[in-house]
């Protein structure tokens, strides 16, 4: 009985013991009334070879693996007796096969698991990395945004403040164009008064030289004809330029030049008949004191026949040259020749004073107030160079002014347009 006891325990030991890691070296196992104490067993491995079960240690392996499997929560690979007292557990290897199918079958899942986890960390890992890239690109066109949004705001700063110059510049160069159109409204007023002024004037004189010369011998009649004289009724108002639009003042511009060529023409007419007049009235004169000489030549003296010999007379060409280089030499001539037939006249009337007057002398009292009618045409004629003289450098200022005044227009359009474009320009932007 003892024998069989102690056979039963080496079976226990062998097959029911457990591993170093979960068992105590201290472990008592008690079979009814015996307490036995096996030693841990763990298999036994070769430093040659390294394999887990040789043949005289599998009964070792074989408990090992039981104990690793029922950790692992796997059913045990022994069958167990019917009683506690009867024989002792039996190996069953179909448990084995079936605990090592499972242990195939969680460790493909968990080779399966392992291979999906590593993808989703891989792509995880691209995702990760696409969202860094995506991130720093946004950071990089955010910074840039800001940055144009700066340069945008500076620009924009400083357009507003040339606007706003612009502004004033405009605001300024419109007051400086109203000024100057009120200057120029003055001055144009000013130069209508002028103009009617002096057309009074020299319709004035025109009469008067008109009726000077009607009142001449009507054998030798000089007449003067007033070219396109100005019919006004009486009371009536000079008519006044519409100046509103740039069209009506260059009208007005080039009327006004057309009139001024016309009466430059007409003074010429009259500058040619006052020269042909003087040219008669020298021939007159001449020829007058001419045949006195040959009449008082048996009645005076030697000296006095050579001092009153026959006068010269000016060159036709003379008469034709300018007036300003003639003037002296004309009226020196003029006078000389008036000088001589007074002093002729004198001698006339000393001799004569006791007889009654003879149509010789009425003829030489008529001449006389031709004469100074003469003079006095002469006079006037020089007014009307002098304002003929006016009158061009009137104009020739009135052009100027007029050039002046299309520049500036020209600018202000053109400084206007540019301001207009930067305007529309910033808008926009």
């Amino acid at each position: 009985m003892t024998e069989k006891l102690q056979d039963w325990g080496d079976f226990v030991n062998r097959y029911t013991a457990h591993s170093s890691r979960h068992s105590s070296p201290e472990r008592e196992v008690d079979f009814g009334d015996m307490r036995l104490t096996p030693s841990p067993i763990s298999p036994v491995f070769s430093t040659a070879d390294k394999q887990f079960c040789r043949r005289d240690n599998i009964d070792q392996c074989i408990a090992y693996l039981n104990q690793e499997l029922s950790v692992l929560g796997f059913s045990s690979l022994f069958t167990p007796s019917r009683n506690g007292h009867g024989p002792p557990d039996t190996f069953d290897i179909v448990k084995l096969v079936n605990s090592t199918y499972e242990l195939l079958q969680q460790q493909q899942r968990n080779i399966k698991q392992l291979t999906d986890l590593e993808q989703k960390i891989l792509r995880s890992e691209c995702d990760n990395e696409h969202l860094v890239q995506t991130q720093k690109r946004l950071k990089e066109q955010l910074e840039s945004a800001q940055r144009e949004i700066a340069v945008r705001n500076e620009r924009e700063r400083q357009l507003q403040g040339k606007l706003v110059k612009a502004k004033e510049d405009l605001k300024s160069e419109r007051e400086e164009l109203k000024k100057t159109r009120a200057n120029s409204l003055h001055l144009q007023k000013q130069f209508d008064h002028e103009t009617r002024k002096k057309e009074r004037e020299l319709s004035k004189l025109k009469e008067r030289i008109h009726q000077l010369l009607t009142d001449k011998n009507q054998e030798k009649k000089v007449g003067l004809d007033i070219l396109n004289l100005i019919n006004r009724p009486a009371g009536a108002q000079r008519a006044m330029w519409k100046t509103g639009s740039a069209k009506n003042e260059e009208e007005m511009y080039r009327m006004l030049i057309t009139n001024y060529e016309e009466r430059e023409k007409e003074l010429m007419v009259e500058n040619n008949d006052m020269r042909e007049t003087l040219k008669s009235m020298q021939a007159e004169l001449i020829k007058l004191l001419n045949q006195q000489n040959e009449d008082y030549e048996s009645n005076t003296e030697v000296g006095e026949i050579s001092e009153s010999g026959s006068v010269e007379e000016l060159s036709t060409g003379h008469f034709n040259m300018p007036y300003d280089m003639v003037r002296e030499g004309i009226e020196s001539s003029l006078r000389e020749k008036w000088r001589l037939l007074k002093s002729r006249l004198e001698e006339a009337n000393k001799g004569s004073s006791n007889e009654p007057s003879s149509p010789k002398a009425e003829e030489i009292s008529r001449l006389e107030r031709q004469l100074e009618n003469y003079r006095h045409v002469v006079e006037q004629q020089e007014q009307l160079i002098e304002v003929d003289s006016q009158l061009y450098e009137e104009q020739e200022k009135f052009e100027s002014d007029k050039q002046f005044f299309a520049e500036r227009r020209v600018a202000l359009e053109n400084e206007r347009k540019q301001l207009t474009d930067a305007a529309v320009k910033l808008v926009h932007e």
